[in-house]
């Protein structure tokens, strides 16, 4: 059996398309909009517009809370078209609540908000978040969740040479970000979603280029 961490390792490669299909789950999932928001749905990625009315959503999500937190991996690939006016959220919820910058519904995933990008978890009561820098997401990233754990693949490093430019790190590498272990999330099945809501009257959009889940137990 092929371990998690050895498709980690094979998905992280500098794929210019991925495509992992799992016919029964594609079946379960809700496309929902508000106001201008919408999707545009391609072989290799989704697009999820807020289109130009503010206040609009676009919001996708697996409608069976079938993810297990506590053993599960989730891996996806991303890229937003600005760095700021909207929030998003993508990541694990215990429910179909619409998501909000402070929420305390269980959760652990990744957030946009006023610009700044964060991880964020919950236990039901309490929230703790931490902002973090030096990621351009507007660039394609790979994003890892487990449980309440972080990480972050970027681009290779660019870097200026007297006769132009040369890639400094061929090759991308793991970021952890920190495990959030205030207030973890609780060990229960949850659903899986993303979401993006503008503040301007302008665009926003989110795109998933792929998403892979997976579960490991210790047995």
């Amino acid at each position: 059996m092929v371990s998690m961490d050895e498709l980690i390792k094979v998905i992280g490669e500098d794929f210019t398309r991925f495509m992992h299909v799992n016919f029964l789950s594609t079946e379960q999932i809700t496309f929902k909009q508000l106001g201008s928001g919408g999707f545009t749905k391609n072989i290799f990625e989704l697009i999820m517009s807020t289109g130009s009315t503010s206040n609009s959503y676009a919001w996708m999500y697996f409608d069976v809370a079938n993810f297990t937190i506590k053993f599960g991996t989730l891996l996806f690939k991303a890229v937003f078209s600005e760095e700021d006016g909207y929030f998003a959220f993508m990541g694990f919820k215990e429910n179909l609540n619409e998501p909000e910058f402070n929420m305390t519904d269980n959760h652990a995933g990744f957030m946009v908000y006023d610009g700044k990008l964060y991880i964020s978890v919950a236990d039901g009561d309490n929230q703790q978040k931490l902002e973090i820098v030096g990621f351009d997401w507007t660039n394609n990233l790979l994003y890892k969740v487990k449980y309440n754990e972080f990480w972050l693949k970027p681009l290779p490093v660019i870097v200026p040479y007297f006769d132009g430019w040369r890639i400094e790190k061929p090759m991308r590498e793991w970021k952890n970000l920190g495990t959030l272990g205030t207030f973890p999330p609780t060990d229960q099945a949850y659903y899986l979603m993303f979401y993006i809501k503008n503040s301007v009257n302008y665009d926003r959009r989110l795109t998933i280029k792929h998403i892979v889940y997976g579960e490991e137990y210790a047995d």
